[in-house]
């Protein structure tokens, strides 16, 4: 969760599951994420994004897919998704 003066302003949710390929044993599903509409353009789903990937580091999850909606594409793309099997987007991390 993102907070802000002691309210919720956004939130991430995700969990790690078997991968689909070969490979390392896990991956990172995220499952959907948002920001209150007074909230957005101002960071906080990048900083939500960039907290999961410390996690994954972390915890030696090296990939994280997200089944994105039509109007979510620009943002994880812009947080280095690429698309992978239709509306899927995957980021592999280095």
């Amino acid at each position: 969760m993102a907070e802000a003066g002691g309210r919720v302003v956004g939130f991430l949710h995700c969990y790690v599951q078997r991968r689909r390929t070969a490979g390392p044993w896990a991956e990172l599903l995220l499952m959907e994420m948002g920001t209150h509409a007074d909230w957005r353009r101002r960071g906080i789903g990048r900083a939500m994004v960039a907290a999961m990937e410390a996690w994954m580091k972390e915890n030696g999850v090296a990939e994280v897919w997200v089944p994105a909606s039509t109007y979510a594409v620009g943002f994880y793309g812009k947080c280095g998704f690429v698309a992978d099997e239709g509306e899927i987007l995957v980021k592999e991390l280095h």
